[in-house]
């Protein structure tokens, strides 16, 4: 398979970036995106969580959208669907990328549990994929 890599993006559908520690491997769908957050050069899936917008098409009503919910994950319904290391920040990964983009979001992490540079690191990489592959602040 040919590597078609451009200033660190490899060209759409895919993504692929490097960070200090971590890297970020994506894949966009029509209607949702596949990502992966591990360590350099590791390529290995590990927690992963399924986040995706709450819409009245799926049959769910807007009485279940967390409207009064203070944590402010109103619109939108995630689960961790395999793995529990760094659960917590896989949902919150998942569920930011699923609020800026409204689609489907699986997103997986796979690197030390409990490391919260790690967590910051992988933040930033979002936030570049969410840049760079959809023109989002």
């Amino acid at each position: 398979m040919e590597n078609r890599k451009i200033e660190g993006r490899i060209k759409h559908p895919f993504y692929f970036q490097e960070g200090e520690n971590l890297q970020i491997i994506a894949t966009d769908f029509e209607n949702g995106i596949f990502i992966s957050i591990s360590h350099l050069g590791a390529n290995k899936l590990g927690t992963t969580a399924l986040s995706l917008p709450i819409d009245t098409s799926l049959g769910l009503s807007s009485e279940r959208s967390y409207s009064d919910s203070p944590t402010g994950r109103r619109g939108l319904t995630s689960a961790t669907v395999i793995g529990s290391r760094n659960e917590i920040y896989t949902k919150a990964l998942a569920e930011k990328v699923v609020r800026a983009i409204s689609k489907i979001v699986y997103l997986s992490t796979n690197f030390k549990e409990q490391n919260e540079s790690l967590f910051t690191e992988a933040i930033t990489l979002v936030d570049d994929l969410l840049k760079q592959f959809y023109d989002l602040e």
